[in-house]
């Protein structure tokens, strides 16, 4: 059954300081799971074409390989969260390593369960899975109104949505940009995705930056890229194709 992921409005996205959650001990109450339910990854250690792709991924944006990051993250259980802290050490939605500690030592869908209850999420249909922990309620917020972006003719700067929780390796994010009505502008787009894995291992996770395609004054345009189990910040970029001029706009989520 197709189920709606969880967001929220972001705080800067990027790369941060290794968190090694394994090995983190319980309480005596709780019997810690095999391998961590939960992990903060990074720093990003490669940047270079990524060697794979998830099973029905979109094709990666023309020039866009280069800047693809691989986040390590040893090994994980397929059903772990792993975190992408933002630019300036902080974790999405406010989380404190504090918090994670404990997270990490908590089953996946106990972990859901408190999860949910410190980030205080709300329902969207930005991103969609294909199956949801009978433990964890429906749960993302997005902001209705869009982020706004600006493009010259050359790729803009990363541009920073919403957090996206995505429950698990199925997860997608639908990505949708738009330019102002009534400029007569064009813009092509770039939504971040992730997917984990690399020549088959599971040692970390990737991001890459796949084609949105281009949005004309009266058509948005948009796509879905692949996400899995990973708590992170939207990002997106843009580029006016026409020359000399610029484009702005709107993008969600």
């Amino acid at each position: 059954m197709a189920r709606r992921l969880r967001t929220m409005i972001a705080a800067s996205a990027g790369s941060a300081l290794l968190l090694a959650v394994a090995g983190l001990s319980a309480t005596s109450a709780e019997a810690a799971p095999a391998q961590p339910s939960i992990v903060v990854a990074g720093p990003a250690v490669v940047t270079a074409t990524p060697q794979a792709l998830t099973a029905g991924a979109t094709t990666l944006a023309a020039g866009a390989g280069a800047a693809a990051k691989f986040y390590p993250t040893g090994p994980v259980a397929e059903d772990a969260l792993v975190i992408i802290p933002n630019d300036d050490g902080t974790l999405p939605f406010g989380l404190t390593q504090a918090q994670v500690k404990k997270l990490a030592a908590l089953e996946p869908a106990q972990r859901d369960v408190a999860l949910a209850k410190l980030i205080g999420t709300q329902p969207s249909a930005t991103v969609t899975a294909t199956s949801m922990s009978a433990a964890a309620p429906v749960a993302t917020a997005t902001s209705l109104g869009g982020h706004t972006y600006s493009a010259a003719a050359v790729w803009s700067a990363p541009w920073t949505g919403d957090n996206i929780w995505g429950y698990d390796s199925t997860a997608r994010v639908t990505y949708s940009f738009n330019v102002t009505a009534g400029t007569n502008q064009q813009a092509a787009g770039q939504g971040l995705g992730y997917y984990r894995g690399y020549n088959g291992s599971t040692l970390g996770t990737w991001s890459a930056w796949y084609g949105l395609g281009i949005a004309s004054d009266g058509a948005a345009s948009g796509g879905s890229v692949p996400w899995g189990s990973v708590l992170a910040p939207a990002q997106f970029k843009a580029k006016s194709t026409i020359a000399l001029h610029l484009a702005f706009g709107s993008f969600w989520p």
